[in-house]
């Protein structure tokens, strides 16, 4: 088990050293899509843009997100406090098409997540929901059985949550 908990904690640092672009200290906020040599932000206008050393970042409550543009920056900038909960929205409905939220599969307008376990419940993604980590990713589980299904086969409840994600987009 301890070694099981040492590869599981390797696999997370070495997945999040993925999602740092330049300066560490500039994780964007705002990333929506991460391959094994770029990143791409959604930017508060709605372009996507690749994340350089070069690209521009608002900070906002401790958080950078990237922007397509100097103007951006500035808009952004000024109305942050009106734009970022609308482009908060806009990144986690992103994260999800793009797979980087585990079994989330929709963002509801109040902002609340849900998930789709892999006995086929939906799960309201909150601060108690049980959940498992692997392979950098969070799956989010409808209760302690399901949790102890992933615990002796994360591949095989992985594939079963993700496929009723994957028919959920298909309707």
């Amino acid at each position: 088990m301890k070694n099981k908990n040492m590869l599981m904690v390797m696999g997370l640092l070495l997945s999040s050293t993925a999602i740092f672009a330049g300066d560490v200290n500039k994780h964007g906020a705002n990333i929506i899509k991460v391959s094994d040599d770029q990143e791409t932000a959604l930017c508060a206008c709605g372009m996507q843009v690749k994340v350089t050393d070069a690209t521009p970042a608002v900070e906002v409550d401790g958080e950078f997100y990237y922007v397509c543009s100097d103007g951006c920056k500035t808009k952004f900038s000024e109305n942050s406090s009106t734009m970022k909960t609308d482009l908060d929205k806009k990144v986690l409905k992103a994260k999800i098409d793009n797979g980087m939220m585990g079994n989330v599969f929709k963002v509801k307008d109040s902002g609340e997540l849900v998930a789709k376990c892999a006995c086929g419940m939906d799960v309201a993604v909150n601060d108690s929901t049980v959940s498992r980590v692997y392979d950098g990713h969070t799956y989010y589980l409808c209760g302690e059985h399901c949790a102890a299904m992933f615990d002796k086969n994360a591949n095989k409840v992985i594939k079963a949550a993700t496929g009723k994600v994957k028919e959920l987009k298909a309707h």
